[in-house]
């Protein structure tokens, strides 16, 4: 796809943010999805604007476009903005995206994810916070999966005793739990 057509559909998703009443937000999902995955530029404004939008979908799809598609390592405005997002979103889901991202885009220790873990109400967020933990620490992704599997079926609390029992029985790299 080419710069122009990037634009195009870029003008119309910002068009269709601003009119309250418009096609179902999926629609413009799928077209603000094309336009992270093109790593368009331009786009990634809109998408750290929308962190800020009042309405949960788009903060949390924004989130998802902006945090899988372009790589925030040098931008720490972004990642603090995320962080906050994960500690005091009233969404759940936007809360769950944002640990996912972090685990995606930050550095072990995140300590927003240790908060996270410890204190969220949402025993999904939480679960979430420790995958992503887990995630930092480099553990395979199969592994974190089977952690978060065991955890929901057999309704055990995602917590430090888990995240450190995990890094120590599972973990490549012990040391890290130095650093907790």
């Amino acid at each position: 796809m080419d710069q122009e057509q990037l634009q195009r559909i870029l003008d119309e998703v910002l068009i269709a943010h601003k009119v309250e009443q418009s096609r179902a937000l999926d629609y413009y999902f799928g077209f603000m999805h094309t336009l992270a995955e093109a790593h368009y530029v331009p786009a990634k404004e809109f998408f750290l604007m929308g962190l800020d939008d009042y309405r949960s979908g788009w903060r949390e799809f924004c989130l998802k476009a902006i945090g899988f598609h372009y790589n925030l390592s040098s931008e720490e405005h972004i990642l603090n903005k995320i962080r906050q997002m994960c500690l005091t979103d009233e969404n759940e889901f936007v809360r769950l995206t944002a640990t996912g991202v972090l685990g995606a885009q930050s550095h072990w220790p995140d300590f927003t994810l240790i908060l996270v873990l410890q204190n969220d109400a949402s025993m999904g967020v939480r679960i979430s916070a420790l995958g992503a933990l887990l995630d930092l620490a480099h553990l395979p992704s199969y592994i974190v999966i089977e952690e978060e599997k065991k955890l929901q079926q057999n309704g055990i609390e995602p917590d430090m005793a888990q995240l450190k029992r995990i890094i120590e029985e599972r973990g490549p790299d012990k040391t890290l739990l130095l650093d907790i």
